[in-house]
């Protein structure tokens, strides 16, 4: 009989993972570090990943996961559109500044040859709830008629650079300067 997934040591190795990778990068990350980080036996680790790739493109996907389910729980479809649309930009926003080097992560592993084409698959679909929202933006003649999908790489390229700016600097981000942003983002996309 199989052994049962302890969700505690994946949640371990995925911090563990996470923290290596933004430190040393993907090509120098070894398994055997990403176990002594999480404080398991290496052996432990190929239960739960058979390996390097299988691991990023785990957590990858469960980070993805962990915050679209965040962000679309914001999404109320009986609300306005401008309404929920406010209330998901301000969620990415809170997410993305909760843990920068998360946002990094995601960002720049979407783009890489070491995120399998399924797994990409898999993330895309989770953001289909958002791309109807803005969909449904268009339809209303709320937003501009452009691609769902450019107006989303737009919106979350943009809230990704404002992140990066204020943690490279250190900086705590007021709640004017959020205001003043969101705006811009409005703006940006509105008919």
């Amino acid at each position: 009989m199989a052994r049962p997934r302890d969700t505690n040591k994946i949640d371990l190795i995925y911090k563990a993972a996470l923290n290596l990778v933004v430190k040393i990068g993907y090509v120098e990350l070894k398994m055997s570090d990403v176990a002594k980080e999480a404080g398991i036996a290496t052996g432990t680790l190929y239960i739960y990943f058979s390996n390097k790739e299988d691991l990023i493109n785990k957590l990858y996907l469960h980070l993805k996961k962990q915050n679209t389910r965040e962000i679309v729980g914001k999404y109320q479809p009986e609300d306005a559109f401008f309404i929920n649309f406010k209330r998901v930009w301000y969620k990415y926003l809170e997410i993305s500044s909760r843990d920068p080097h998360q946002m990094i992560f995601l960002e720049q592993y979407f783009r890489s040859p070491y995120l399998r084409e399924d797994t990409k698959k898999q993330t895309e679909e989770l953001l289909t709830p958002i791309a109807e929202l803005i969909v449904a933006g268009q339809q209303q003649g709320l937003v501009k008629e452009v691609p769902a999908d450019i107006l989303l790489s737009y919106l979350i390229g943009a809230v990704n650079e404002i992140v990066k700016v204020h943690f490279d600097k250190n900086q705590k981000m007021s709640q004017a300067t959020i205001d003043a942003c969101f705006e811009m983002s409005w703006h940006s996309i509105k008919r």
